[in-house]
């Protein structure tokens, strides 16, 4: 019965390539024409395909927990950063550096940088602001105490059934000490800590024990920047530090650039060159395994024609399909 239906199809086979076939000899010019404008077409489109090189795109979007992370990094910053190191044996140099290099970044358009870093004076005067809101427990059981205390105390006293007729005695003194709330000694105590947070950078700036390195980190807007996104950033940034010219603050002036932003752009390069290495390399060995059997470049020409036209169309669906490509 199999072999029956097997037979059927063969021959149907058979009967629809022997049609194609013909139709193409009939047609060669059109088909040849509509052959090259399709291969032409999804070249185009498969240079459209971007590469996600961020480990959130491997992550399943619906899911409760990764739209939660992504949430709230959209609001308080993701983890790319972009960190730009000034090497310098001039630390005035350097200083001023930072601050041309931080209000040229101040000036870009709105909505491209949520923050830049440079300096730990911004997170000492947020603690100093918000201290109480990192205390430990033993602390806050310490205020509470002394809270409770303080609410019991002005119940007793304002209540409309103490009379204190003992103070309205000529020569008498309550003695009952009014009780004060105050947590100025855990104040200080935190705000200690925060004053640590300077010592192990020069002026508190972010520096090396040396102070020939000082580091500005460049948080962008965007939980998971886009490659083309990131690169524009980059490629601002690498402008930005251009114009300035560091040499012109101090002879010995470097300025580079590091962060996840950064290796991102080279792992965009690196998987790019793993394509085209591999690709290379398929194409190398597999035309020599078909001259070994089919000793005519000419046949291996065709071959290696109709692979690259079928590959050019898989990645022009994939485009329209998908959009992009992940590690």
């Amino acid at each position: 019965m199999v072999s029956k239906y097997h037979g059927k199809l063969d021959k149907y086979a058979r009967s629809f390539s022997d049609k194609y076939i013909k139709f193409l000899s009939k047609n060669s010019s059109k088909a040849m024409i509509v052959f090259i404008l399709m291969v032409a077409a999804s070249v185009f489109f498969s240079s459209k395909l971007t590469i996600l090189t961020d480990f959130f795109e491997l992550l399943p979007e619906e899911t409760p927990s990764v739209k939660v992370i992504k949430k709230y990094m959209d609001r308080v910053g993701g983890v790319n950063k972009l960190l730009v190191g000034v090497e310098t044996k001039d630390f005035e140099s350097g200083k001023r550096f930072v601050h041309d290099f931080v209000d040229k970044l101040g000036a870009l358009p709105e909505g491209t940088i949520r923050y830049v870093d440079y300096n730990v004076q911004q997170t000492k005067d947020y603690f100093n602001d918000n201290a109480l809101l990192y205390i430990d427990k033993p602390d806050i059981d310490e205020i509470y105490k002394r809270l409770k205390k303080k609410i019991e105390y002005e119940k007793k006293e304002n209540s409309p059934f103490n009379l204190k007729l003992m103070d309205e005695i000529e020569g008498t003194k309550s003695k009952k000490e009014k009780v004060e709330f105050n947590i100025d000694d855990i104040k200080d105590k935190y705000k200690g800590d925060v004053e640590s947070i300077s010592e192990n950078y020069k002026e508190g700036y972010y520096t090396n024990k040396e102070g020939d390195l000082l580091a500005v980190s460049i948080v962008p807007f965007g939980s998971s920047l886009s490659f083309k996104k990131a690169k524009q950033i980059n490629d601002t940034v690498e402008k930005i530090i251009k114009e300035m010219n560091p040499s012109s603050y101090s002879k010995d002036m470097k300025v580079g650039l590091a962060g996840s932003m950064r290796s991102r752009m080279e792992e965009n390069e690196s998987i790019k060159h793993d394509i085209v290495s591999t690709a290379l390399l398929v194409f190398i060995l597999v035309s020599l395994s078909i001259y070994i059997f089919i000793p005519s470049f000419s046949a291996i020409g065709m071959l290696i024609l109709n692979l690259c036209a079928a590959v050019a169309v898989t990645m022009a669906i994939t485009y329209f399909y998908i959009g992009s490509l992940n590690t």
